[in-house]
């Protein structure tokens, strides 16, 4: 069975344009997978497009369901709907 390469929280902080504190504390707190190999974290590349993933901000709606997201301004409403054309 091939060994999958794996990576230190330092390779992946410069990835991701991080710190290393910032990126442990994630996976820590459970926010991205990793796996503890002694007492260093380590990631695949797996672990690491999972991470991506988990930060990416893709939201994504119809304009009817804008009415239904909450916090919004009514103006913000028309821009994440498409209808708010800057003057």
């Amino acid at each position: 069975m091939p060994v999958a390469a794996t990576y230190s929280i330092a390779e992946v902080a410069a990835v991701f344009d991080c710190t290393t504190r910032w990126l442990t504390e994630q996976v820590r707190a459970g926010r991205f997978p990793a796996k503890k190999i002694g007492r260093h974290w380590r990631l695949t590349e797996q672990d690491i497009a999972d991470a991506l993933d988990a930060c990416a901000n893709d939201f994504h709606c119809a304009p009817s369901d804008v009415a239904m997201v909450t916090g919004l301004t009514p103006r913000s409403r028309r821009k994440v709907a498409g209808l708010w054309q800057p003057r």
